[in-house]
């Protein structure tokens, strides 16, 4: 008996003979007649019953026939003789599933192939950033602010006092004349006058100048450094309200400020601290006059400070009716008037 050709195969004539092989790459269905019979297979394109050519990179064909390669999405790809659209992987530096759509990796990333043909996007090292769709590590640069010798490499930022206004390797820049930045400064506008400096201009470029003695500034900025207060002195590049020290002969007093030592006490320093009471030695000065707190009197081996200021008097020898020594009129004690 005859028996039918084989998927594959056709004859095309009859009585005897043996069934011939379709052209590489293409297929026939059992009992084919003609070699016309014989269609590409998937992933393969040419004429019926003709040679059948692989679709190429990044095309695909899902179908047998003469039927053309239809292109991957945009951004992907696949190897010659795809026979479906899931052979279409992104590119480097894309990511998205199999057969598309596929998106850029974000700013900050990279592509790197992962799993043999599927992308993945990793971050970038610290201190560093890239473009979108960037397709290797090199493409991460160090930002503004961040310092580094190599592309692709950990960038760090630039210390307080500098400043880098582009992207890529390359040093930091230092801030002119004592202005101070946070880490990572990106330009020179970030470069501030500190507290205890205000802001100025000299031979045409900004400088930061220290506060004045009797002035003090908190902020960063140039913006003018503060007078103290009322009775109140500070050293240059003062940075703070509390540098304001009380001057001699006033003492702090909460909510009132710098105010005069009272009656009978004194204070000699500057400074936040309370005024006190004087505190007596004697002196050999003779039969001259000094002051105890409300009494004035002849006495031997004396002297007295003078409780308004801050200065030790010493002992006095002009005395009698009328004059004054410290904070007291002197007198010899008796009840004659204008006798000295």
């Amino acid at each position: 008996g005859c028996d039918a050709c084989e998927a594959g195969k056709f004859k095309a004539h009859t009585g005897p003979g043996t069934c011939a092989a379709c052209p590489p790459n293409s297929d026939a269905l059992p009992s084919s007649e003609s070699q016309g019979h014989c269609k590409c297979n998937a992933g393969y394109t040419g004429p019926n019953g003709g040679q059948c050519s692989a679709c190429g990179l990044s095309t695909w064909k899902n179908s047998t026939g003469s039927a053309g390669c239809s292109a991957c999405p945009m951004f992907s790809a696949s190897p010659a003789g795809s026979a479906a659209l899931e052979d279409c992987h992104c590119i480097v530096g894309y990511v998205g599933p199999v057969g598309g759509p596929c998106q850029p990796c974000a700013v900050g990333k990279f592509g790197q192939k992962h799993s043999g043909r599927l992308a993945e996007c990793i971050d970038c090292p610290a201190g560093t950033s890239s473009a979108s769709g960037a397709v290797q590590i090199t493409d991460c640069t160090c930002m503004r602010g961040y310092a580094g010798e190599s592309d692709g490499a950990i960038c760090n930022p630039c210390p307080a006092r500098s400043f880098k206004n582009f992207t890529g390797t390359g040093e930091c820049s230092r801030c002119l004349s004592n202005s101070v930045t946070l880490p990572g400064a990106q330009s020179t506008d970030d470069c501030k006058c500190p507290p205890g400096y205000f802001g100025d201009v000299y031979g045409g470029d900004p400088v930061c100048v220290e506060c004045k003695p009797g002035k003090y500034k908190t902020s960063l900025g140039s913006s003018a450094c503060a007078t103290c207060p009322a009775n109140s002195f500070s050293r240059a590049a003062t940075t703070n309200l509390a540098g304001c020290q009380c001057n001699r002969g006033y003492q702090h007093s909460p909510g009132s400020g710098c105010t005069a030592c009272p009656p009978g006490q004194y204070k000699n320093e500057s400074g936040n601290f309370a005024c006190s009471a004087p505190q007596f030695e004697n002196v050999s000065c003779g039969l001259y006059c000094r002051t105890t707190p409300y009494e004035a009197a002849w006495q031997d081996a004396t002297y007295a400070l003078d409780f308004t200021v801050d200065a030790v008097i010493e002992c006095n020898s002009t005395c009698g009716d009328g004059s004054r020594a410290g904070l007291e009129e002197c007198d010899d004690g008796n009840t004659a008037s204008g006798d000295g």
